[in-house]
């Protein structure tokens, strides 16, 4: 048995909101490839995003949002978290990131709810139905679904990244690095294979694993346009891990988790939008791109005035 996992990110290029990196775990037969969780589960859960289908869609993040909006995000995450105890919209965003919830609030753009906050019930029912056909497909094939966790980097917290000298893609693999320790850290003793989206033209990520993985060995497989792959010889078991381009069309853990860092992108959005229409009227959502952000902060000129919010706390400064 091993750890099948994926890291993918969401909001990287916005000039307002948080960025989230997100990670997911599968627990599988070592003959399982990043594609597997896919055949397994077909006619359970789909690749392509399609308003007609039944069930839940597992794809790229930006397709599934184009195409069936939050509630698409919504229903494939649903299908794989587990869903006790979840009755509104942010009791899911506290269980993806549940150590996030006090710097979160800290930001008083991220406590208004928006309507609708309330989950659906005959939406949760599906899910859980849903949940419980995955998890026993999985289960008859030696394998099941460990977690989902995000990890957003709000705006102040990025801006105190660029102060000290690191750039949106040093910032980004950052994040990388917290969720590969939190899965070495979280599977001590497994063997673990990890898939992660490539972002911006990096290609050799030896140095970074270095820094992130002291003491053990580690071997490059290969460090190209494409791909780039690693080898760490932990004493209780390896972690393989490929950065790849356009990961989430090629891992379903990927997917999965691009999934999950757009929901919760989209979900800080949402609120962030609610708290700023209440205070300035007639005022049209952002979401939070450099373009339209320039029109939203002139709308909100005043108010930021008025209610004295730094900036480094709001804007992104890259």
């Amino acid at each position: 048995m091993k750890i099948l996992a994926g890291i993918d990110e969401a909001g990287l290029g916005p000039t307002l909101g948080p960025m989230v990196t997100a990670c997911t775990a599968f627990r599988v037969p070592d003959a399982w490839e990043p594609s597997t969780p896919w055949t397994v589960l077909t006619g359970l859960v789909t690749g392509t995003p399609s308003k007609r289908a039944t069930i839940p869609c597992i794809a790229d993040s930006k397709a599934v949002h184009a195409k069936l909006g939050m509630p698409g995000l919504e229903r494939g995450i649903l299908a794989f978290i587990p869903t006790e105890g979840l009755h509104t919209r942010a009791d899911v965003a506290d269980r993806m990131a549940p150590d996030t919830a006090r710097e979160r609030a800290s930001y008083p753009w991220y406590t208004m709810e928006a309507e609708p906050s309330a989950l659906d019930p005959e939406a949760l029912d599906a899910a859980r139905s849903a949940s419980r056909a995955i998890s026993d497909c999985l289960a008859a094939h030696g394998a099941a679904f460990e977690w989902l966790r995000a990890l957003p980097l709000y705006e102040e917290a990025m801006n105190d990244a660029f102060a000290s000298g690191l750039n949106k893609s040093d910032a980004t693999i950052r994040q990388t690095g917290r969720c590969l320790r939190h899965l070495a850290d979280t599977f001590p003793t497994a063997s673990i294979d990890v898939t992660i989206d490539r972002q911006g033209g990096r290609a050799f990520y030896h140095p970074f694993l270095m820094r992130l993985f002291p003491g053990d060995w580690i071997d490059i497989g290969e460090e190209t346009p494409k791909s780039s792959s690693y080898r760490i010889r932990r004493p209780e078991g390896e972690l393989r891990i490929e950065f790849r381009v356009k990961a989430d069309a090629t891992a379903a853990a990927v997917a999965l988790a691009s999934m999950g860092a757009k929901w919760l992108r989209e979900w800080h959005m949402a609120r962030f939008n609610a708290w700023f229409a209440a205070r300035v009227p007639e005022l049209r959502p952002t979401a939070g791109y450099p373009e339209d952000a320039k029109r939203f902060l002139a709308d909100i000129a005043p108010l930021l005035a008025d209610c004295s919010i730094p900036a480094r706390r709001l804007i992104r400064e890259r």
